[in-house]
């Protein structure tokens, strides 16, 4: 996962929590300074399936608040728990399905960052 802060203010991490698959986690507190750009390795949750899965980032450890809820992206297939709450945020159209994976990704990619849903990310075969 990566946190950018694209803001001209320094930015606290309390408080964040990343989901994935039906694990969660709370990050270390940390600042991140403006234009900075942060790699969290999600290895801490197992493995990630390329059959399907979905990872959510949150401003609190409830992941079913719309409110709460600041990204979310989901690809392949199986069950989706957070879809809906995704939808209601804003963060995930209804109906448009998932990010396609092909076996070689290691990492997906938001490209476009003003869009939502699958076509926002794409899989990768490379962390640049």
């Amino acid at each position: 996962m990566i946190i950018e802060n694209t803001g001209d203010s320094e930015v606290r991490t309390e408080g964040l929590w990343a989901y994935r698959d039906g694990d969660q986690f709370e990050f270390d507190i940390f600042i991140v300074e403006p234009r900075a750009v942060i790699l969290f390795s999600m290895r801490d949750l197992g493995e990630i399936s390329m059959t399907g899965g979905e990872l959510a980032l949150a401003r609190s450890e409830s992941f079913d608040d719309p409110d709460s809820m600041l990204e979310y992206v989901a690809w392949g297939e199986g069950d989706l728990v957070l879809s809906g709450t995704a939808t209601a945020a804003g963060l995930w159209p209804p109906d448009e399905g998932t990010v396609p994976v092909p076996e070689s990704t290691v990492v997906l990619i938001r490209v476009d960052l003003t869009g939502n849903g699958p076509i926002a990310w794409e899989a990768s075969d490379a962390v640049d």
